[in-house]
């Protein structure tokens, strides 16, 4: 009989601090609210890059959404307790009631 196959543990990342998107004068004057998807890679230590636009209800909110998720900062995720880069969909969302 085969030894059971050990299976990694694996937690992904944690935003540790986040940065609120600069919300469109004109977006916002008309109570327009909205989101945007981007992907992006989560390094070893907890850095933003290569942050791209999936998705967004409206073109105006993807400059300020992937401004403001650069200066993100995450707790890295962890396979068997070591620090791993991965890939990421975060959504950013742009409310206009608030």
């Amino acid at each position: 009989m085969a030894a059971p196959v050990a299976r990694a543990e694996f937690s992904p990342p944690v935003a540790v601090r986040t940065v609120a998107p600069v919300y469109p004068d004109s977006m916002r004057r008309d109570h327009i609210s909205g989101v945007v998807f981007v992907s992006c890679d989560v390094d070893a230590h907890g850095d933003v890059s290569d942050a791209k636009v999936e998705k967004a209800t409206n073109p105006e909110f993807e400059a300020p959404a992937l401004a403001a998720l650069r200066r993100w900062k995450f707790k890295p995720a962890q396979r068997d307790g070591a620090a791993v880069p991965t890939h990421v969909s975060i959504p950013v969302k742009f409310n206009a009631e608030s």
